[in-house]
């Protein structure tokens, strides 16, 4: 009950005796600017949901999306019951909605552990925006070794969870191992053997909650200035810090259900010095009060939502009918460009699935026979392809073996260095393929998502040269910036048997601009209006500038030599 008495104590004590102030000020946001601070609520619980959502994902990658996002929100309003309630609420919800309950005791955890690194880290950066309260020079030093950890995290995250997960090992040292060596493999490789995937993950979950904060914090600023009725520097400055600080000190300060009344009192004392502590006691109360309507609004619409899929039937649980009379269980099924991906389960067997889907995002049996094709005939000219051990040609499925990969980055040029790409069949030709198939497995180079295309051995050195000059590509503010990667196509060709000419290497990227110009392709209409939009504009200044390099001389080619062992070169950024 203090949270509350405190809620009433504010309004009653401080903004009613002060409402000429706050009216003076700015007075009381407008519909406007009550709907936007709404709104960037309700997006940002949005944001924690899927944040939640790939949290879960890091130990049960098949989860039903829409039942994981129903769980997250359910347990929302459990918050305000009890300091940390929303954790065995969670885990209920999750069981409920068919999920492990570890999902929602232990993640849950695992979540209020990265949101205060990450409100320390941001405290911090904001500091001159409340080092206006007493005392805060002295205490601010608390913040600094969570927000050290969160920029670890964020900038080295495969050596700070190797740390973690030695740390564990030795503060556990004196309880039973097998609880301990399961969290340290989780934060070792999170159940897929490889630290940095484990890293990547957390990262990944990290920057997104830092995405939630920045439209969190838009909003509150928004409704800070509205109400203060100043938006210079110092104001601003204030309003974050007050933010940050505020709601770092709200999930700290566990006697306190939701941070309810401690939260509103740091936001008041930080802002009472800037703003007065009339419309200082104002935004606090109604950031709350927005801020819960947004949480009602999520929490309605999630409940509605049911998911959705696709209508041929390749959505999550689905069961597909081998061949051999075998049945797969879907289970989380991405959508990419032209095709769907799923996970999933053949007996105990861990199977990958793609559907493969024409230029209107239709089943596509054609593609998906050529593709297998391509997968068989690269195998057996000697290329780690990985062929499907099913076609289910009238769902346009394929079934492929699964195996852990990952992009190779400063990899690619030992695993080109290791494909055997000079061998042919007996037609003379070989599967064509770009740099973007070869990925790192766990015991050496793997091609994936072949393309049903073959040629010479020199018009698949263009192609693997011309695709090096890609891979800036699909990051779009880095591709314009910085342009093709020179050193690296040169270096990719110096792993090569043979050397292509300039004008295959140009009639390479030029077939395949064409077939990127007329694209029309998204989750949406809008997506697919933004994309093609995105490749006339900027990907077109990308487009010229590899002619350009090519025709001015950029591309440096070695001469042709025989790539019996070849080095190691490392690919600038």
């Amino acid at each position: 009950m203090v949270g509350p008495a405190v809620l009433v104590g504010l309004a009653v004590l401080v903004v009613a005796p002060r409402w000429t102030e706050v009216h003076a000020a700015g007075g009381l946001p407008s519909a406007g600017v009550t709907v936007v601070v709404a709104a960037a609520n309700v997006v940002a619980n949005v944001g924690l949901a899927r944040t939640w959502v790939a949290l879960v994902r890091t130990g049960t990658p098949d989860v039903d999306v829409a039942a994981a996002v129903r769980a997250h929100a359910v347990s929302l309003p459990a918050r305000y019951l009890a300091p940390g309630g929303h954790i065995p609420a969670r885990a209920a919800a999750a069981r409920r909605h068919g999920l492990p309950v570890a999902a929602g005791v232990g993640l849950g955890g695992v979540e209020l552990l990265l949101s205060v690194l990450i409100l320390s880290l941001l405290s911090l950066v904001t500091l001159p925006g409340w080092m206006a309260v007493d005392d805060a020079g002295r205490t601010a030093w608390l913040a600094v070794l969570p927000a050290g950890a969160a920029l670890a995290l964020l900038v080295a995250p495969d050596r700070t969870m190797a740390l973690a997960g030695g740390a564990v090992r030795i503060l556990g040292s004196p309880f039973p191992s097998g609880p301990v060596d399961r969290l340290v493999r989780q934060l070792d490789g999170g159940g897929m053997e490889t630290g940095r995937r484990s890293g990547r993950l957390v990262r990944g979950v990290a920057l997104r909650y830092v995405g939630v904060l920045g439209v969190r914090g838009l909003g509150f600023v928004v409704l800070g200035v509205a109400v203060a009725g100043r938006a210079d520097g110092r104001g601003v400055a204030a309003l974050l810090g007050a933010f940050a600080v505020s709601n770092l000190v709200g999930r700290v300060v566990v006697i306190a259900p939701a941070g309810l009344g401690v939260r509103e009192a740091m936001l008041t004392a930080v802002l009472a010095p800037t703003v007065g502590l009339g419309p200082a006691g104002a935004i606090a109360l109604l950031a709350r009060l927005l801020d819960a309507l947004a949480e009602a609004v999520f929490v309605g619409a999630a409940l509605l939502w049911r998911g959705s899929g696709p209508a041929d039937g390749f959505v999550e649980g689905a069961r597909l009918v081998l061949p051999d009379a075998t049945i797969v269980v879907l289970g989380t099924v991405h959508q990419r460009t032209w095709s769907r991906v799923a996970n999933g389960l053949r007996g105990s067997q861990r199977v990958w699935c793609k559907q493969h889907l024409d230029r209107r995002r239709r089943p596509d049996p054609t593609s998906a026979t050529a593709q297998a094709r391509a997968a068989n005939r690269a195998a057996a000219v000697g290329l780690p392809a990985v062929p499907p051990v099913a076609v289910l040609g009238d769902r346009a499925v394929t079934v492929h073996p699964w195996i852990d990969v990952e992009v190779p980055g400063d990899r690619l040029l030992e695993l080109l260095a290791l494909l055997p790409v000079g061998r042919i069949d007996g037609t003379g030709t070989v599967p064509l393929f770009g740099v973007d198939a070869v990925m790192a497995g766990p015991s050496g180079p793997v091609l994936l998502d072949l393309p049903d295309r073959v040629g010479t051995v020199e018009q698949q050195a263009a192609e693997l040269v011309a695709s090096a000059l890609r891979t800036r590509w699909g990051r779009p503010l880095r591709g314009f910036v910085a342009g093709p990667d020179w050193a690296g196509a040169a270096a990719v060709a110096a792993m090569l048997p043979v050397r292509p000419r300039l004008d295959a290497v140009e009639q390479a990227h030029r077939s395949w601009w064409r077939a990127r110009q007329g694209e029309w392709v998204g989750r949406t209409r809008l997506d697919a209006a933004s994309r093609l939009v995105g490749v006339h504009t900027v990907g077109l200044r990308y487009h010229l500038r590899v002619l350009d390099g090519l025709r001015s001389g950029r591309l440096v080619l070695p001469p042709d030599r025989a790539a019996s062992v070849a080095p190691v070169v490392e690919v600038g950024p």
